[in-house]
């Protein structure tokens, strides 16, 4: 296609941070064969942290040494350097820790992949294929197909109209996809803004037609005229790929576009050889000049189609006819072409004479769709099947059409003519592709509830869905108070690591066995022993951990909270809400705090505690933001704040109404919505590092129905993923159904 890329240098890459956390939903495996090649020695390198699936072994960015995986014998080996780690059998797979993409991407020669690398034996080659979530594969897709500066200069209804169809093509086909042409051509973590967020505005929208999805197909440029399948290919005719002109590609068209070329009737002067000795001009006597690559084009397409054999020489010295379809024409009519030629052959036995002993002259008549005749002439030469005009002349035949590719479907510069002409995607979709519909697909996995039993059971569910592997770090809070463990999300963030919840004077053993499953090199326990027993540590130490176990306590829950911020270590900005156990808004923030690692600071309602008052006048933070109304954080402690900071509030009429203000207030980084129940928050709580992992909000909803806030959020955003935090007796499974259907 015409990409125009020298357009593209000065754009700037934009990485948004998706994480290594696998977000819900479709994921797609794509076979790297465009880049990668053959090779039966493949080098890599990390940045970020994997770990090798079903091994001990970790990569890290911070190891020295190129990393390489060699086919021996059939199997996949791994080394770093010239030294041998590990022989993996038949596969070896990086999974990426948890911790942000923008760190965590596998690099292969000049392309960055993220999520998954397989490496496996393909035939004696080393072959290597990427998993990764839905969207983020798009967003390696559209710029590769679509240039990204187009959403800067009017074209963004263009980018989301390729984004569907990208989306559209990749669904029927997510586990057989590769990164080159035959599927769609895909480039890794090569991102940009503007088709980032053509991405994310479809997130999920794809085109069906009687409950199937379409074929989505689209070309450069169609010259002017949209065609069907069976105009260019011949297939059965389907009724959204209609023939019709296409008047804003025509205003798109440039002399690039047109195109048309010449065949010279008379190629080679027969009269002036002795045709009886062949041999005395044959290593001599040319095609015209004119006409060298078309000539050669045409000899190499009858051998790849067994017209003649690869042993034989041939020279064509006569074009008799050339004819091809011309408009006008139906949707339902095959666009059909012919060339006849005169021709001279000689096989591995010598020339092939007549009965007079004379060179024979021969003649063939190609006769084939217009567009299978385009690649026997040259696809650069013949760009479209669309041609326009046949003039039979004294001495050529010149044959002129316009448009680049088969021309069937959405033409880009069409669609991009449109954009800038004030039409969205929902219409340039519609014209191209007619009678379809456009859906958010049922297969984009749009929920995920994660949930156990209880709340332990539901911390561990959290941790198993985010945390695949190990985890170096482990967050233990209390589960049935949860203000020590409200704060304790921003730390869990600093470590990547999961918070899981136990009994104050016992740990559950599911939690026990999620311990020995993530096999942490260090356990922060929130609170005091009044909060977590030793009981709980003697628990622990007799698995090895006693001397990896820290306490981040004070002698009361604000205390608690300046001792998280402290070895949070962020001084500048800080977030305040109210200590009270009913009050779920510090649950509300958390992600956002802990994904910028802001701490969360607990005060009283009516006065500013003693503890959080210390901290302010010792560490002076440059802005303090309130979370919650009044009567969560009252005027008086706002004045108090004031003294030593810049103080913003952000608040709703109540606590549902508040977890939407901080949606609408922060910038979230990804699409992702995490769910909680606000009057029973406990569940939520192991939610919050995964959720700010994800840089994702957390909405409260009641657990029979979602606040009216909240469904405008829904309705009005551009998430494509949920998450609900907890079983049906937190949120219920009509509250799923309404987000499930505003979603749509």
């Amino acid at each position: 296609m015409k990409l125009l890329t020298s357009l593209l240098v000065g754009i700037l890459a934009f990485s948004l941070s998706m994480h290594s956390v696998q977000a819900a939903g479709e994921t797609v495996t794509v076979k790297l064969v465009n880049y990668v090649k053959d090779k039966t020695i493949l080098k890599f390198n990390v940045t970020g942290s994997y770990q090798i699936q079903g091994s001990e072994i970790e990569i890290e960015s911070s190891n020295v040494g190129e990393y390489s995986v060699k086919a021996e014998s059939g199997d996949v080996v791994l080394y770093r350097g010239n030294t041998k780690l590990n022989n993996f059998g038949s596969a070896m797979t990086l999974v990426p820790t948890i911790t942000n993409a923008v760190d965590s991407f596998v690099a292969i020669g000049d392309k960055r992949y993220l999520g998954e690398m397989e490496f496996t034996v393909d035939g004696k080659y080393i072959r290597p294929v990427n998993t990764l979530p839905m969207e983020e594969y798009l967003k390696g897709v559209v710029p590769s197909e679509m240039p990204a500066y187009w959403g800067t200069n009017g074209g963004m209804e263009a980018l989301k109209a390729q984004a569907v169809a990208a989306r559209t093509f990749a669904f029927p086909r997510k586990d057989n996809l590769t990164d080159s042409q035959s599927s769609q051509v895909y480039k890794g973590y090569d991102w940009y803004q503007t088709t980032n967020e053509a991405v994310d505005a479809t997130a999920g929208k794809a085109l069906m037609f009687d409950g199937e999805y379409i074929g989505a197909f689209y070309s450069s440029t169609n010259g002017g005229m949209v065609m069907s399948n069976t105009n260019s290919w011949g297939s059965s005719w389907i009724p959204y790929l209609q023939t019709k002109v296409d008047p804003y590609d025509e205003r798109m068209i440039t002399s690039y576009d047109y195109w048309d070329y010449t065949l010279g009737k008379q190629q080679i002067d027969i009269e002036k050889l002795d045709l009886k000795k062949p041999e005395s001009w044959w290593s001599n006597v040319s095609e015209l000049s004119s006409n060298v690559t078309e000539i050669k084009n045409m000899k190499s397409w009858l051998v790849s189609k067994g017209k003649v054999k690869s042993s034989d020489e041939l020279k064509i010295t006569s074009i008799k006819h050339v004819d091809f379809t011309v408009p006008p024409f139906q949707s339902d009519q095959v666009l059909r072409g012919s060339v006849e030629f005169n021709y001279f052959l000689k096989t591995k036995d010598g020339f092939v004479k007549d009965s007079n002993g004379q060179i024979k002259t021969q003649t063939m008549k190609i006769e084939d769709t217009s567009y299978n005749i385009r690649f026997m002439i040259g696809t650069t030469i013949m760009k479209s099947p669309y041609v326009k005009e046949i003039k039979d002349t004294k001495d050529s035949f010149i044959v002129s059409g316009s448009g680049f590719g088969h021309g069937i479907g959405m033409s880009q510069y069409g669609a991009y003519q449109q954009s800038k002409e004030g039409r969205n995607f929902d219409q340039i979709l519609s014209f191209y592709y007619p009678e379809t519909d456009l859906v958010k697909s049922t297969e984009s996995g749009l929920i995920t509830r994660l949930a156990g039993n209880n709340r332990y059971e539901t911390s561990v569910a959290v941790s198993q869905n985010a945390w695949k592997e190990s985890s170096e770090v482990v967050v233990l809070g209390r589960g049935d108070l949860s203000v020590d463990a409200l704060t304790g999300s921003v730390l869990a963030k600093k470590y990547n690591a999961p918070l899981l919840l136990t009994k104050s004077d016992e740990l559950p053993s599911v939690v026990e066995d999620e311990i020995n499953r993530l096999q942490p090199e260090k356990i922060y326990i929130l609170g005091g022993p009044a909060a977590i027993s030793e009981k709980v540590v003697n628990q622990l130490s007799t698995k090895g951990y006693l001397s990896d176990v820290e306490r981040i306590s004070g002698d009361n829950r604000y205390e608690t909270s300046i001792a998280v911020a402290e070895e949070v270590g962020n001084s500048n900005q800080v977030i305040v809400t109210t200590g009270d156990d009913t009050s779920p808004d510090a649950l509300s923030i958390a992600p956002y705090a802990a994904s910028k690692q802001i701490p969360i600071l607990l005060t009283s309602s009516k006065e500013i505690s003693e503890a959080t008052s210390t901290y302010m006048t010792t560490v002076k933070p440059v802005a303090a933001t309130i979370i919650g109304g009044e009567n969560a954080v009252s005027s008086m402690v706002e004045e108090n704040l004031n003294s030593t900071s810049t103080v913003k509030r952000v608040a709703g009429s109540n606590r549902y109404e508040t977890s939407v203000k901080i949606a609408e207030t922060f910038a979230f980084e990804s699409k992702s919505v995490f769910f909680a129940n606000g009057d029973v928050f406990i569940d939520a709580l192991p939610g919050s590092p995964y959720a700010a992992a994800m840089g994702a909000p957390v909405i409260l909803t009641k657990q029979s129905s979602l606040s009216s806030e909240a469904e405008r959020y829904v309705e009005t955003s551009m998430s494509r993923e949920y998450y609900f935090l907890g079983g049906e007796a937190a949120i219920s499974k009509p509250v799923e159904e309404t987000v499930n259907k505003l979603s749509k």
